[in-house]
């Protein structure tokens, strides 16, 4: 038997997996970069694990493959993976081995650009030809002459600033004052913990570092006419944005509606929520409100409501001519390519006559679909929490609920986001379309340590992961079932720090889950510490406290240290080639469940790594979570469909 018509409100047995492939994305975007020439903009796109950049014609609604050969993709909605040359000097891209490529303009093949290894990012000055890049996670070179890029020269490196080991990323780079801002922070704290702008002249000089210490800063970017630079940073708390003169002094005023963050705590490099306008004398910026966003026009140093140009997420925008152009997605919007014409914004900061195009699908279906709504926000109150040398504050949590589409639910997912220094953002989700056609409520909770509440809200899980999370999530499950707002039967979700909670709520003594999909699950504390790469060496540190003090904290909050207190069945998904959680470090817990007889189902996908590119894992993936809930929620008459 086949499901009905998208919008019906049922999906039947067999047809759910069917029904979520379709929703599924069929490309990620990343790296928006104007073309020199005007009118046009190139991006990159990953399609089933293959890595290709375009060229998209605004004036011809035309879409160009430029080259697919050894490209280079950072994190969806990133920036850094390419820029164009001055004078029709073509392109230039980081390789997947971290080399740089240039391809020049009506050329089929490219050629190394430089003599350069280990490189992340590129970024070229936003007035002229200099192009600067982040090498081995700690150089910055500025190349001046892109016609001789062997010429180029390290402006920072170990030894420029005393101290311990570092990072730097996300450079930007001014012409006119001679300048290249990057990002620093030494890798004994997390960037959103405490980090820099450094700004540094062509000549390796050290000139300013702009650092407060426990305020992150991020996101650098100087003007259109190169004179002002302006960042991200979390001073009075949450994450606003600043415009200053670089060589002057001060922090700048900050600019953004006050109680609101416009950037996030990022897991990688590369993150772009805002740009200058045109002029330098406002910004395009992103708007975080509880896990929903908007795109908002601000004048600098305005902290007012600014004027509101779209709904949704607009990741890495980028002023395209009158156009702003990003990565758009909302509740019911399927991630795209899209454009807003901007020329409506005045000098006030008034604005009228926004038209929005749609410009690149990312989905199969390109349309909203009627079936899908806007989450409902719920909030509850976790009671304070006490533990052996600690203590946890009550604290008032958010909850989005999305509807099914049946007229009665069938039970509730909990859907928990990663991180855990994360959010459940309002975005496009195919898993959440696929939940609510088979009949489930999908809760989606932001426990203490997510973003997009402020910086004391994200240290509020400080040494509670694993504990404080947990109560958080089962405090508001049992609060909203308590209201009639969800029913059970309940069935946690998540992946990486997500799979972690998910495993950590089926061990909890009175929740009562009927079952927990863990994919690329934190399962041994101990031994996935033990093998993280130096971006998260410190991270765990600060969720649990360092294991010289606290060792008793990580063993007793490893999932795989009491296997016997799971009795919900679990279905857990990995991938062989994952480095940030090894298989190795999940499967003794699986062993141990099964020597235990417990109900549990464990598919490794060859091949795949932290997250799963290739179609094939990903119809393997929703296949299997369909037939999974299908067993431990059985599908009640009063949810069939007419015969």
């Amino acid at each position: 038997m086949s499901g009905p018509a998208l919008g019906e409100g049922f999906e039947a047995p067999g047809a759910a997996a069917a029904r979520a492939l379709a929703l599924a994305p069929v490309r990620s975007f990343s790296d928006i970069t104007p073309h020199p020439g005007g009118g046009a903009f190139s991006f990159t796109s990953r399609s089933n694990g293959k890595v290709a950049i375009h060229l998209y014609d605004l004036m011809e609604r035309v879409e160009t493959l430029i080259t697919s050969d050894r490209v280079g993709m950072g994190y969806p909605g990133s920036v850094g993976g390419h820029v164009w040359l001055g004078a029709g000097g073509g392109l230039v891209y980081t390789s997947p081995d971290g080399n740089l490529l240039h391809l020049p303009l009506d050329s089929p093949a490219a050629s190394p650009w430089g003599p350069f290894s280990e490189v992340s990012q590129v970024a070229r000055a936003t007035d002229g030809d200099p192009v600067a890049l982040v090498a081995g996670e700690r150089s910055v070179i500025v190349v001046t002459d892109p016609v001789r890029p062997e010429a180029g020269r390290e402006v920072f490196s170990p030894g420029s600033l005393p101290g311990g080991d570092y990072f730097v990323a996300d450079p930007a780079v001014s012409a006119t004052l001679g300048l290249v801002a990057f990002r620093y922070w030494r890798d004994s704290v997390m960037p959103w913990q405490s980090s820099a702008i450094v700004l540094a002249d062509f000549e390796g000089e050290v000139v300013r570092v702009i650092a407060v210490d426990g305020v992150m800063h991020s996101q650098p970017a100087f003007s259109p006419d190169g004179t002002r630079l302006g960042f991200i940073s979390s001073r009075d708390g949450y994450l606003r944005i600043h415009v200053i003169d670089p060589l002057g002094n001060g922090d700048g005023s900050a600019t953004g509606t006050a109680g609101h963050d416009y950037g996030n705590v990022d897991q990688g490099i590369g993150q772009r929520t805002w740009c200058f306008d045109a002029e330098g004398g406002g910004v395009f910026a992103l708007r975080r409100e509880a896990g929903f966003a908007r795109l908002v026009h601000h004048r600098l140093g305005d902290e007012g409501p600014g004027t509101e140009i779209a709904k949704g997420f607009f990741d890495a925008p980028a002023l395209v001519g009158a156009r702003l152009v990003g990565i758009r997605q909302g509740a019911k919007t399927p991630t795209r390519i899209a454009s807003v014409d901007v020329s409506g914004i005045d000098g006030e900061g008034s604005g009228h006559g926004f038209v929005k195009e749609k410009l690149v699908a990312g989905h199969r279906l390109y349309a909203e679909l009627a079936p899908l709504s806007e989450p409902e926000r719920h909030s509850s109150v976790t009671p304070a929490l006490s533990g052996p040398g600690m203590g946890f504050p009550s604290v008032s949590i958010n909850t989005r609920l999305y509807r099914p589409w049946t007229k009665e639910s069938r039970g509730t997912i909990v859907m928990l986001h990663g991180g855990p220094n994360d959010q459940a953002e309002v975005r496009f989700n195919h898993r959440i379309a696929l939940f609510g056609s088979m009949g489930f409520t999908v809760a989606c909770p932001d426990f203490r340590g997510s973003t997009g509440y402020g910086m004391d809200f994200v240290r509020a899980l400080e040494g509670g992961w694993g504990l404080a999370d947990v109560a958080d999530v089962a405090s508001a499950l049992q609060e909203l079932e308590r209201r009639g707002e969800i029913n059970r039967p309940f069935v946690a979700n998540g992946s990486s720090a997500g799979g972690y909670l998910a495993l950590r709520l089926a061990q909890h003594p009175s929740l009562g889950l009927a079952g927990a999909i863990a994919v690329a699950p934190v399962a041994d504390l101990l031994a996935v510490d033990a093998t993280t790469h130096r971006f998260e060496k410190s991270l765990h540190s600060s969720l649990l406290g360092q294991k010289s003090g606290h060792l008793e904290r990580w063993i007793e909050r490893s999932p795989a240290s009491d296997p016997a207190s799971i009795g919900c069945p679990l279905l857990v998904i990995q991938g062989s080639e994952d480095k940030v959680v090894p298989a190795a470090t999940v499967e003794p817990m699986i062993t141990a469940l099964l020597e235990l007889g417990r109900d549990v189902e464990y598919l490794l996908f060859e091949g795949e790594g932290h997250g799963f590119r290739l179609a094939g894992s990903q119809e393997r993936e929703l296949a299997a979570t369909v037939a999974f809930l299908d067993r431990i929620a059985p599908r009640e008459d009063r949810l069939s469909p007419p015969s």
